[in-house]
């Protein structure tokens, strides 16, 4: 049932460009909205598998996507960071007030509340607090926010051309130092999952630099590399599926090959197919509140926390589903629009 759900989500309203034809419009504003919105909707059944897969197996459908639907958001924002620069008058200038802070303050305000649940549940600690401060607890607030000091510092210091080149091997670098400081230092919170997509950030950087030159490839061979990127994504997938938590070399090269294929194939399906519809626009505005606060509802609704004297503990599972996925998307909406009145005081 909720992989018949996931797929009607997706292809609702959905639009075909006809035999021999190709959507130029791709990688438009509604376009990424729409896709920002599948991406967070995989990523909330991801992380419900592991407390509902037993009990719903179609959850199990989503196990190791995660990864690739994150890849989905990095790919994304490198292509709206590099549109900005490319076709916007002193886009770096206010960059940190504009579009770091836009991470910035969501984050930090559902990190009150995560701060607060665990308060309550009696597991807060000293560790959590600093570590939340840097978004250790949310790991993909620190990681983009790497990536976005990086693009700012890549072309305020060496320019447009250059610029490209230095980010790209900023972010490799990323993805080498991040691997070196779990595999040799002992971090092991920083695992694969901080950077075995953090590639896909370049891509989308890569395309909308070459956007033309590469749209005009991609149609040219346009079912060889449908099939590349399907016959690269089988093997990877499985190879990770199968090894996921072993922290092997090999399953993190296969996650990042992985990566890059789906970005290739999400690419090509989208020169193909138009999405949109109003379940996907509404959770692409909120996506990144979504994919932030959705975790807190899924601890809290199952925590036996006490909030005003009334205990939380919802056992039945259909309940509990429902529960958190209502509570996200409303306590997401809530979050995007106080953050938005609060980022309109910050750019004044």
């Amino acid at each position: 049932m909720i992989v018949l759900i996931a797929a009607l989500v997706l292809i609702l309203k959905i639009k075909y460009s006809g035999n021999g034809k190709f959507y130029d419009d791709n990688f438009s504003v509604s376009q990424t909205r729409a896709f920002k919105g599948v991406f967070a909707i995989y990523v909330v059944f991801h992380h419900l598998c592991t407390y509902l897969a037993d009990f719903f197996p179609s959850f199990y459908a989503f196990k190791y996507i995660g990864f690739l639907m994150v890849g989905g958001f990095f790919m994304i924002s490198g292509y709206g960071l590099m549109y900005g620069v490319k076709n916007k008058q002193n886009y770096l200038k206010g960059f940190f007030r504009n579009r770091v802070m836009s991470i910035l303050v969501p984050y930090y305000i559902i990190n009150l509340f995560y701060l607060y649940a665990n308060k309550i549940s009696g597991i807060l600690t000293k560790e959590y607090i600093i570590g939340s401060v840097f978004g250790f607890n949310l790991w993909y607030v620190m990681a983009i926010t790497i990536l976005y000091i990086a693009f700012y510092f890549s072309f305020k210091l060496f320019g447009n051309k250059n610029g490209v080149k230095v980010i790209y091997l900023s972010t490799v670098s990323y993805i080498t130092i991040m691997y070196i400081l779990y595999k040799f230092f002992n971090c092991h919170s920083l695992g694969f999952w901080w950077y075995n997509s953090a590639i896909c950030f370049a891509i989308g950087i890569l395309y909308c630099n070459f956007k033309e030159k590469t749209d005009t490839f991609l149609k040219k061979h346009y079912i060889p590399l449908l099939l590349v990127s399907v016959i690269v994504i089988i093997p990877t997938y499985y190879h990770t599926s199968l090894h996921f938590n072993d922290g092997l070399i090999s399953v993190l090269l296969a996650e990042i090959l992985c990566s890059v294929a789906f970005s290739i194939l999400v690419l090509l399906m989208s020169m193909k197919f138009k999405i949109g519809n109003p379940v996907l626009n509404f959770c692409g505005d909120i996506s990144l509140e979504l994919y932030l606060s959705h975790a807190l509802f899924i601890f809290a609704l199952r925590s036996n926390i006490s909030v005003f004297g009334i205990t939380i503990n919802i056992t039945n599972n259909l309940l509990y589903l429902v529960l958190i996925l209502a509570g996200s998307l409303a306590f997401s909406y809530v979050v995007h629009w106080v953050s938005k009145f609060i980022l309109k005081y910050i750019k004044k």
